[in-house]
């Protein structure tokens, strides 16, 4: 009797080692894919688990946004709006640092700042050409700070400046120093971080085919 009683004790703390509480189990797993950016398996975990605990709670509002966000950047993203695409990005990469699509916003920022100068080209007046340029300039410049290769970047960045300074009136000449500086800025910023330039490179010639 004593035998049995024992082992029945030891299957007992053996289970409960083996096979920690379900709804634990469920939130390590909805962590993983929210991390993922399956944003739509953790919101079903996050549910089945839900109980009056706080982190849950603010973990199922956020998985929400998120799912609005995802959806929103992938249609303005297929639609070619590029801009409103690189905003919803960043904000999900707000709520999610993990965002697997993260390196998606250096690319749009090449391709819009790229359209942006094309547009240019094709303004009756100085003043809106000259807004486009600026535009795409700051597009040109996040491009590097996201890691975009800067053999793709800098030539047109270069480029852009000139262009911009032609349609500037009254403006002071910029030398090829200051711009070569703002530029050394913006790669000092890239350099901040490890990148994947080979993937979005990649990215960038699969989106450029599609255009």
């Amino acid at each position: 009797m004593k035998y049995i009683l024992l082992t029945l004790i030891s299957f007992t703390f053996f289970s409960a080692e083996a096979f920690p509480d379900s709804s634990e189990t469920k939130i390590e797993q909805a962590d993983a894919y929210f991390n993922a950016g399956r944003y739509w398996e953790a919101f079903l975990l996050y549910k089945e688990a839900a109980n009056t605990d706080s982190y849950l709670m603010s973990k199922i509002e956020d998985t929400k946004k998120c799912m609005i966000l995802d959806h929103k950047y992938k249609v303005n993203r297929d639609l070619k709006k590029y801009a409103v695409a690189i905003e919803n990005l960043q904000d999900l990469v707000g709520m999610n640092p993990n965002e697997p699509n993260k390196y998606d916003l250096g690319v749009m920022a090449y391709l819009h700042a790229r359209n942006l100068q094309q547009k240019a080209y094709s303004q009756k007046y100085k003043e809106d050409a000259r807004a486009k340029l600026k535009e795409a300039s700051a597009y040109y410049r996040l491009a590097l700070e996201e890691g975009i290769n800067p053999d793709e970047i800098i030539p047109s960045l270069k480029l852009c400046e000139k262009q911009l300074y032609l349609v500037t009136d009254d403006a002071k000449p910029r030398s090829q120093s200051e711009i070569e500086s703002e530029i050394r800025q913006s790669l000092d910023i890239r350099d901040q971080e490890i990148k994947t330039s080979v993937e979005r490179t990649r990215k960038v010639q699969i989106l450029e085919s599609q255009e």
